[in-house]
Parts: C-alpha cells; structure tokens; sequence
C-alpha cells in the first residue's frame, strides 16, 4: 500500500507543480480507500462521485 500512497502523491505533486488544482479531501478519501483496499469501482465512485464530475 505504500507504494500507491507515494504514486498517488506524486500524480498530485505534478498537477500542483502544473497549476492544476485537486480537492485535499477527495485525496485523502482515495488514500483511505487504497489503504482499506476498496474495489476500484468504489475508488472511482469516490473519485467522480455519484454525479460523474472529477473531484481529484
């Protein structure tokens, strides 16, 4: 699980880096999820939630 945390972070660390913005709940949503190992449906859900929009 560490490793997804440090790859995640690094994604997140480059949009910062490129001027993009993520939501730090949605982030810390999908880590809790990772480390719960979540279906990666349920990581999507998450993600897009219920609407489809990106929250991270």
């Amino acid at each position: 699980m560490q490793n997804l945390h440090a790859i995640a972070y690094a994604v997140l660390t480059y949009r910062r880096l490129e001027g993009q913005e993520y939501d730090e709940e949605c982030f810390a949503n999908v880590m809790e999820a990772l480390m719960n190992n979540y279906t990666e449906d349920e990581v999507v859900k998450i993600v897009y939630g219920e609407e489809g929009k990106q929250c991270c």
